[in-house]
């Protein structure tokens, strides 16, 4: 499936004058945490769609659930791709039955998923801490073929 890219108009003002009286948290911008940077909290209010969002480029690559254009801000992006892709709520909540949140889900593993690997390696460190060199061979061998199946 083709991504979409459109262009919308949207008005905006401060988000410090919309959450004066609440917490910095609301004001943070929506598509800086989704690309998994600190989520910037100077950002303008979308009077129509109702979401924070910096006028900030980030520059970097663009992973497969990530907006494919780098040079816009999250602003832009906001409007040209996430939400014609139906990634954001109205509240600003990632939509977790998009089709960019499953891609995201299946080409980044939760920490959660990764816990029981990361205790057996735990294990097998400290194992390695108190036996000879011949032992920690073979540990090195398991480990690496652990690595390769997970």
């Amino acid at each position: 499936m083709a991504a979409v890219l459109a262009t919308t108009v949207c008005t905006s003002m401060s988000s410090r004058q919309i959450y004066a009286e609440k917490s910095r948290k609301r004001r943070r911008c929506i598509v800086c945490r989704w690309e998994g940077r600190y989520p910037t909290e100077v950002t303008n209010y979308g009077l129509t769609r109702g979401v924070c969002l910096c006028r900030v480029v980030h520059s970097g690559p663009a992973k497969p659930w990530m907006c494919p254009l780098t040079t816009p801000t999250c602003w832009d992006k906001f409007h040209q791709f996430y939400y014609p892709n139906d990634l954001f709520t109205d509240m600003g909540n990632v939509r977790r039955h998009s089709n960019l949140a499953k891609l995201k889900d299946i080409s980044e593993p939760m920490y959660s998923d990764l816990l029981p690997l990361a205790k057996l390696l735990t294990g097998c460190l400290a194992i390695l801490l108190v036996t000879d060199s011949a032992t920690k061979e073979i540990m090195d061998s398991v480990v690496k073929g652990l690595l390769r199946s997970g």
